[in-house]
């Protein structure tokens, strides 16, 4: 059972949902129940994003929002490059920044992925799916600031971009396709790789 005062949710654990750890995580979850051989990961929730940006980034977000001409390309390019950087110069509250260094410290050395993990990755009207940001081959010690690259990720141009040209609220991430977790899960040394479709990704 999930624990809804905790900000990191392991995969294993039980009544996950979409909602909370994004379509990514969730989907790497039901391959781990249904006995796939998924190498060890954990997320940091939707609600861990939504209350860093809630507590420390709303209102200076939502000033920046106003200020982009969505019909300039330069306009989206100049208010999205001030958001990301203040995503990424903002400290992280303190309840939030413990749990996750002590997760990270618990870690194994090695390497691990850090890939978003949308809330719209592959909905029936939208799909956020290769538009944020996913971080490769990281060591233990560069994982919280690749969470924040994640994080940061939400606020590229064309994922801004997208959200504006389908009505999807940038800030009320109350909505069910507004919503961003973070997965990290540790490397493996592949022999061979590949993806498979399910459905017509068009």
């Amino acid at each position: 059972m999930v624990d809804k005062d905790k900000y990191v949710i392991d995969l294993k654990e039980k009544d996950l949902s979409i909602e909370k750890i994004g379509g990514k995580a969730l989907n790497l979850a039901k391959m781990l129940v249904a006995g796939f051989n998924i190498p060890p990961a954990f997320t940091v929730s939707v609600d861990a994003y939504d209350f860093f940006i809630k507590k420390e980034l709303e209102g200076k977000i939502s000033e920046k929002l106003k200020c982009i001409d969505f019909t300039s390309e330069d306009s989206i390019s100049q208010g999205c490059s001030a958001i990301r950087s203040k995503i990424k110069s903002q400290e992280l509250p303190p309840d939030l920044l413990l749990e996750l260094t002590e997760k990270i410290a618990d870690l194994p050395d090695g390497y691990y992925a850090v890939r978003s993990s949308a809330v719209a990755e592959d909905l029936a009207d939208a799909s956020f799916a290769g538009q944020l940001d996913s971080f490769l081959n990281i060591k233990k010690e560069d994982i919280l600031e690749n969470i924040i690259e994640c994080w940061a990720s939400y606020w590229t141009d064309r994922a801004v971009k997208y959200r504006h040209d389908s009505s999807i609220g940038h800030l009320d991430t109350e909505l069910s396709s507004a919503g961003l977790a973070v997965l990290v899960q540790k490397m493996v040394n592949a022999d061979i790789s590949g993806v498979i479709f399910t459905a017509n990704p068009v």
